[in-house]
Formats: structure tokens, sequence, C-alpha cells
């Protein structure tokens, strides 16, 4: 028998979000629980598809599937595994599994969309700073000699990149680099999470500080907003109260700031205020108004999901934006280092040719 899996493994969402479709397309064929998790646990050979695998051993033995599910929190969230208990209780596992599987491509739609945004501009930076190694690292060293051989003084923007050039053929200190790099790669960040996890204030600010990044900031709260709305709604259809649904979408927001202000918002509403006037310290004035006419029509969730449209839409012309002023920016800053480079050539080549 393989050995448990470990309950803090992960997976991508995108894994999660097609399993979850693929779980709902066997219960809607009439397949049993059991052996529809068993039969993707089988045919998934990835970290998921083990985890699967033991969460079918968990319902055949008499487990609730929500309850199995929430033996990994980092692969099934709160979110998830609420919903999911939800659907148990009410008969309607199929249709919360289903909101589920959309609500998990929506999130998965949008970061991907904003790594495509950005794979242009990442390209023109990492083809920019090839270019500028082989004319520092290759061609200018054959060239050095010549200027030294003719009793030309290289002028400080040469001898920079002379000097850059040396350090970077330096054998042990390339190896230090690198070391250093993988030290701080696999004992820098769990010593960061662990700096994190004790100092909850620090984290918040820097979280805080993180919303207010011009251009990324605008892309991260636009995104933020459009995730807490659509699970909002998804949660207030399942039927769940407004201060459970408050709690819970705290963990799909993936900012503390924003969490801490849901929290307050939760609590606002446990003393009394309308779902609108709790969330009025979190979401922008336009958005709480449209939830406040849906809590007078009785139809909250339906206008938290519109919401949540306007603000999936108005995320995805951000992330447009911030990658089409990205590339020029990109483009200044690899004019000026290729300007840098071709003046450290240019300069001793010019004293050369007033010698001669």
């Amino acid at each position: 028998m393989a050995p448990p899996i470990n309950p803090k493994a992960r997976a991508p969402i995108r894994d999660v979000a097609f399993f979850t479709r693929q779980l709902v397309t066997m219960l809607d064929s009439g397949v049993p629980l059991h052996r529809a998790l068993d039969i993707y646990g089988k045919s998934d050979d990835t970290k998921l598809g083990r985890v699967i695998d033991e969460v079918a051993d968990r319902v055949l033995a008499g487990n609730s599937l929500s309850a199995s599910l929430g033996r990994f929190p980092r692969i099934f969230s709160p979110v998830y595994v609420g919903l999911v208990r939800a659907g148990e209780g009410s008969g309607q596992l199929n249709t919360m599994l289903e909101q589920l599987a959309a609500l998990l491509e929506r999130g998965d739609g949008l970061q991907r969309r904003l790594a495509a945004s950005l794979t242009y501009p990442a390209f023109l930076l990492v083809a920019g700073m090839a270019c500028g190694g082989v004319l520092m690292f290759y061609i200018l060293p054959t060239m050095t000699p010549m200027f030294t051989t003719m009793g030309v003084t290289l002028p400080w923007p040469t001898r920079i990149l002379v000097a850059l050039g040396d350090l970077a053929r330096n054998p042990f200190l390339v190896t230090l680099l690198l070391v250093g790099a993988a030290l701080l790669v696999f004992l820098g960040a769990p010593a960061w999470r662990r700096l994190m996890a004790r100092n909850p204030a620090l984290r918040l600010r820097i979280d805080a500080l993180i919303l207010e990044i011009p251009l990324l900031g605008n892309v991260l709260r636009k995104m933020s907003y459009a995730r807490v709305l659509f699970t909002l709604s998804t949660l207030l259809e399942a039927g769940l109260p407004a201060a459970t649904a408050l709690h819970m979408i705290r963990e799909v927001t993936g900012n503390e700031f924003l969490k801490s202000l849901l929290s307050a918002s939760g609590q606002r509403l446990e003393l009394g205020c309308s779902m609108s006037e709790a969330l009025d310290n979190v979401l922008p004035r336009g958005a709480v108004q449209m939830i406040a006419v849906g809590e007078e029509s009785s139809s909250a969730s339906n206008s938290a999901r519109h919401v949540a449209k306007v603000y999936e839409d108005e995320a995805e012309m951000a992330v447009s934006y911030f990658a089409a002023l990205s590339e020029p920016l990109i483009m200044a800053g690899m004019g000026a280092v290729a300007a840098f480079i071709v003046l450290a050539f240019m300069l001793p080549l010019v004293s050369m040719l007033q010698k001669l």
C-alpha cells in the first residue's frame, strides 16, 4: 500500500479545476462518487492524482467528501471544502461542484492571461541581456589588448565593462555566486516565510505596499476584487449565511492586507451592518452601491456576480495596459544599457584613430 500523501502537498489551480470539471462530468453521467474519484486517481499520475486516490479510499471508508478533501488545505481551499460541504448538506453536490469548476477556471484564466501578457516583455529583456553579455564578455576582451598595445587610455565606461567581464570569467567568483544563489533559493525562501509567519504586522505592511505599486498594484487589486466577488456570489447562491461567506472568501484574496479588511467586514456584519455597509472598507464605492441595490431586491448574489464580471473585464484591460506600457519601459532600459555599451566600445576606438 502506498504511503499517505503529505497534507501540505500542493497542486496547480489548473489541475484542481480540471479535476473538478471531470468529477462533475462523471457524476452527471451517473457514476457513483467513490468510483468517479477512483477513476480519476488511477488515471492521473501527478501528485494530485495520488491525493485523489487517497480521498477515494477515505470516502470508501465512510468519510464525507468535504472532510476527505479538507485534509489537504493547500490544494483544496476552505472555500472549496465549504462549498462541497454545502452541496453535501443540501443534496446538490453536482451543482456546487459545477460552480466550483467555473470559479477555478475563471481564476486560472486570469492568471494565465497575466502570464501571457508578460511573456513578450520578458523575452525582450532576456534577449537584450544575452546580446549585452556577448558584447561584454566575448567581443570586448578580444579588443582590449589592441587598445593597450596602441597606448590608448581606456575611459571609465570601458574599464567598467572590462572589470565586469573579468569578474564573470573568474571561476571562483562564479562558483561563489552560484552557491550563494542556491542557498538563497533553498534556505532564504523558507527563512522568509518563517519571518513573515512570526511578524504578521510586517506581512500586512508589505502586502499593503504591494497593492500601491504603480500599474502592477492596480492589476492585483482588480484581480482580487473579481475573485472575491465571484466567490461571494457563489457562496451566497449555495445558501451560506453572509457572515460565513465573508469569513470564507478571505482565503481567495492571496493578500494579507485585503484579508484583514475582510475580517473587519465580517465583524461589522455580525454587529448588524448590511453586507454592502460591511464591505465599504474593502471594495470601491461603485461595487458597494451595486451590492446595496441587490440587497434591496433580495438578489445580492446576482449583483455580486455582475460586479465581479465588471472587475474581471477591468482586470483584463489593466493587464493589457500593464503589458503594453512595460514594453516601451523595457525597451528604454535596454536602449540605455546598449548606449552605455556602445559608448564603452567607441570611446577607445576614437582615441586609437586619433593616435593613428
